[in-house]
């Protein structure tokens, strides 16, 4: 009986040993303190106020500049008596960052549509179940700490056991393997583990090089074009057609509603996209060290060793309870 009981203490011990040795070799501690920075980078711009933000912002330069594109300047052309292709020579001749900037709209089209789509196709709640591991009310940094000291406590009382085999030492290891195997599972840790991994595709594709790349390219052009519209080809419009500034401003505002509302808009929306870039630039090495392993497994292994070192407990303990059950049935007769 005491070979098994101390069998118990081993398999705590071992359990202990693990739980250390995968805090410490997986680095779970710097991995979860990078991925804990990337979060507070990005939770104003994935609240939900803050998505909502971006797409706005972005479908109000992608629809300002095309309307530019599509409306404003035929309209233009026939104000000015020239054809399109005269005037369209023009633009490019004249207003070259306009003329980028609406031609570079398709490009920006493709790596901005297909991050969005990912985004809507995530549930309603979207990114929020990074921010609730391992628990709403805890850290992400917590999850090393909480291993560790689980693993160091296994370790502990499973030397303890080794050395005095005692019932109640016995009782102390099967209550802490249970609720290693309870607690997880009453905090549905495994469930949202799970729904953060299926984020991470999306927020691969979003915090890339390619994709900072391409934010700094959309950055750059969109400015440049609404800089550009803004003090010279509306004022030589204007000169062109007679008309003052004022005037010109009450055309884009009655018959070009998504020019103008991208005009008075800009200031706020480039100091956003420029914010996003630099976080997405700065988060690039922290999130690939974050997601350089896979998390699902970590609860599981955690309540399946849980329950192994409960019931292991449990069978040793069963022999003494039922000489005791035994004992006082004799008593009884």
């Amino acid at each position: 009986m005491l070979t098994a009981r101390r069998a118990v203490g081993g398999l705590g011990i071992a359990l202990g040993v693990g739980l250390v040795a995968t805090t410490l070799g997986l680095s779970l501690f710097q991995r979860t303190g990078e991925a804990e920075r990337v979060l507070d980078r990005f939770q104003p711009a994935v609240s939900p106020k803050g998505l909502p933000q971006f797409q706005s912002d972005y479908r109000t330069t992608i629809d300002g500049a095309t309307e530019l594109k599509e409306k404003a300047f035929p309209r233009f052309a026939r104000d000015l008596g020239l054809t399109q292709p005269q005037f369209d020579a023009l633009v490019r001749r004249d207003f070259a960052a306009v003329a980028a900037g609406i031609d570079d709209v398709p490009r920006i089209e493709t790596f901005v549509d297909p991050l969005l789509a990912r985004v809507d196709a995530l549930p309603g709640d979207k990114f929020k179940p990074l921010f609730d591991l391992p628990v709403p009310w805890l850290p992400t940094t917590s999850m090393p700490w909480l291993m560790l000291a689980s693993g160091l406590g296994l370790i502990g009382l499973g030397a303890l056991t080794w050395r005095r085999p005692g019932t109640r030492m016995l009782w102390a290891l099967a209550a802490t393997g249970l609720a290693l195997g309870v607690v997880p599972l009453a905090l549905s840790l495994p469930s949202r583990t799970e729904a953060a991994a299926r984020i991470l595709p999306t927020l691969r594709a979003g915090l890339s090089d390619e994709f900072a790349t391409n934010g700094d390219f959309a950055v750059r052009v969109t400015d440049a074009l609404v800089q550009q519209v803004r003090a010279e080809l509306l004022p030589e419009l204007g000169r062109r057609l007679h008309l003052t500034p004022a005037q010109v401003g009450a055309v884009i505002a009655r018959d070009y509603p998504a020019v103008a509302r991208l005009n008075a808009n800009w200031g706020g929306i480039i100091s956003r996209a420029r914010r996003n870039v630099a976080d997405i630039r700065e988060s690039e090495p922290d999130f690939a060290f974050a997601d350089g392993i896979s998390y699902e497994p970590l609860p599981w292994g955690i309540v399946g060793g849980g329950f192994l070192l409960a019931l292991a407990a449990a069978a040793s303990l069963a022999p003494a309870a039922r000489r005791r059950a035994s004992a006082a049935l004799a008593t009884a007769a």
